[in-house]
């Protein structure tokens, strides 16, 4: 199986070539740049966060925003890891499955957080476009995982 650092190297390629390829057939500036953003979501929104120990996702959280970051990124993390019952099942892996899980997941302690504090908000329409990026990541995340053999 490829290391996570291949898998992110991966994310951040498409997050630089789809972009190029959806500009070139005439998708604006903005739509590409969402698409590279939910890309390099990817990065940290990994299908690997079913595993229970840190994963790479842990450290990039941790080395962009410090140890007290990378904790609390682990902790919102695991939960998930228990509710998946086993590393590369297919609730993580599969993408669209996978992705709608953790978009979910996220989603909704987003939403409880922004319903705590009173705000009252609406999906942006990039949304959509960050979510085909995040969908095109993990959908790389399983077939290197299907068809790789290292890292």
């Amino acid at each position: 199986m490829p290391s996570g650092s291949t898998h992110n190297a991966a994310s951040v390629i498409m997050a630089v070539a789809i972009p190029m390829v959806l500009v070139y057939t005439g998708r604006s500036w903005t739509e590409a740049g969402a698409v590279a953003a939910g890309c390099l979501v990817g990065v940290v929104i990994t299908p690997d966060l079913d595993v229970r120990h840190q994963v790479r996702s842990h450290e990039v959280i941790r080395r962009a925003g410090g140890c007290l970051a990378g904790a609390l990124w682990s902790l919102l993390w695991w939960p998930y890891s228990r509710l998946i019952p086993y590393h590369r099942h297919w609730l993580s892996h599969t993408p669209i499955i996978g992705t709608s899980l953790r978009a979910a997941y996220i989603g909704l302690i987003v939403y409880g957080v922004v319903r705590l504090i009173g705000l009252d908000v609406l999906l942006p329409w990039w949304f959509t476009w960050s979510m085909a990026g995040l969908l095109m990541a993990d959908a790389m995340h399983w077939l290197m995982d299907q068809f790789g053999s290292g890292g």
